[in-house]
């Protein structure tokens, strides 16, 4: 029997599913290529759906998908909710039976008429405000009318780690030291307004050396948000991460021994992380849950790329839903030098630059910027900032916790440095590390 899967994030609850069906042959259907990341063995051929460009090119994927016929279609499936464009796939795929496979661990058989019915259901959080910054991103205009509908909060600029790239771990923030409180983000949420999607609560610090990150996690699922975070993994409590509902969560690793992870993960414990990576998965599969989907990422770079294939059998062996490679990031030639690796499919930089000693991401963004549209900042003490990119706060654009967000959001600042991205980007200073940011991710 043949089998087409569309990829959901994670595969994880399909484990038995696939072991059940070794026998048969399963392709998978992936919206966008990712090479640094290993999927199960069982996986016959990986399907990459076309980037066509032009105004017609949601269609055009459409058709591509309809003519992928196949004895079986699975869609998986987290929730109650059907994601999206997914779900268009399964709507209009051309294969013989379709199914969804349920997060009680079930496979149910489904017809056109109740996958639309889902669709319809499924429409997602900040749909609306999603249609209308798009529509301002079309047509060029510093004014934005829709509101954000993805949020980085920082939880906290301090760090147990002293990680020899970041601008916390060599103490070069030049801004005050802090933690989020639980009040003050609650007054945040409520201040950006309801249609926020997803918050990635993790910027300039160790998440979880707030000891508020589990309550405040917890808020922002009382809201229906997606969130997610990234992590040390040195001072996490697993129980609580657990508890806390979470949807996601990164554990980065600096290399797969003591001493190539602490060469970048300066003060790092490699067997404390692990180990908690390793809990936390027991704890939620004991719970029963499929959150939070659990990664365990390898930041490679000079000095650990030689252990690639043990990062992937260790991510095997702990359970983890997956496992990516992470191209490295440096803010100058010196860092490139030192630490990028020496396999150039792993380096984001135009590497005839580096050899003349510049760093040149090798995606250049062109006088535009998806996220001055549908995203921002906002640091532990509520200071706005336009992107990631400004983790010293150079370009403050408010508070969040002390004024009108809508005010903020678009605002004369706000206005001049969108307006500065598109007439200008080579010289607006936060830009020129940046490899761009597309739309963030609505179909949860």
């Amino acid at each position: 029997m043949e089998i087409l899967i569309i990829k959901t994030s994670p595969l994880g609850i399909m484990k038995k599913y696939l072991e059940d069906r070794k026998k048969d042959k399963i392709d998978i259907l992936l919206y966008y290529e990712d090479k640094n990341i290993k999927l199960p063995n069982s996986i016959h051929n990986t399907i990459i759906v076309p980037k066509y460009s032009g105004f017609l090119k949601k269609v055009k994927k459409l058709f591509f998908i309809r003519n992928l016929k196949y004895d079986e279609i699975v869609l998986p499936m987290r929730s109650n909710k059907m994601p999206f464009i997914y779900g268009l796939s399964l709507l209009f795929n051309g294969s013989k039976k379709k199914f969804v496979f349920t997060s009680e661990g079930s496979l149910k058989e489904v017809s056109f008429f109740s996958i639309s019915t889902q669709l319809f259901r499924s429409i997602p959080k900040g749909f609306f405000n999603y249609l209308l910054s798009s529509l301002s991103l079309k047509m060029r205009s510093t004014y934005v009318l829709g509101k954000p509908i993805n949020l980085t909060i920082e939880p906290t600029n301090f760090c147990n780690l002293r990680c020899p790239i970041c601008e916390t771990g060599l103490d070069i923030l030049n801004r005050p030291k802090g933690r989020m409180t639980l009040d003050s983000f609650k007054k945040i949420i409520d201040n950006v307004g309801g249609q926020v999607n997803s918050i990635m609560f993790y910027f300039m610090g160790e998440t979880f050396l707030n000891k508020e990150s589990y309550d405040i996690i917890k808020y922002a699922k009382s809201k229906g948000i997606f969130i997610e975070t990234c992590t040390n993994g040195d001072i996490i409590d697993p129980m609580k991460l657990v508890e806390s509902g979470i949807d996601k969560v990164e554990f980065q690793l600096g290399g797969l021994t003591q001493e190539t992870h602490q060469k970048y993960r300066v003060n790092g414990d490699l067997e404390k992380t692990i180990e908690n990576a390793r809990i936390s998965i027991k704890e939620r599969n004991k719970k029963g849950l499929l959150s939070p989907e659990i990664h365990v990422n390898l930041i490679l770079m000079k000095h650990n790329e030689h252990e690639i294939q043990d990062f992937f059998r260790l991510v095997e062996e702990i359970g983890a839903d997956e496992g990516h490679i992470i191209n490295p990031c440096v803010r100058t030639i010196e860092q490139a030098n030192e630490m990028l690796p020496s396999d150039e499919k792993y380096i984001i930089y135009n590497t005839s630059e580096l050899k003349k000693g510049k760093v040149v991401p090798n995606i250049v963004p062109n006088n535009r910027c998806d996220m001055l549209y549908y995203s921002t900042v906002i640091m532990w003490d509520g200071s706005v900032v336009p992107c990631c990119r400004d983790p010293t706060g150079k370009y403050i654009m408010g508070n969040a916790i002390e004024e009108d967000f809508k005010r903020i959001w678009n605002n004369r600042k706000y206005r001049t440095f969108r307006k500065n991205v598109f007439e200008n980007q080579k010289d607006v200073d936060l830009c020129k590390l940046c490899s761009s940011y597309g739309k963030p991710d609505i179909w949860h």
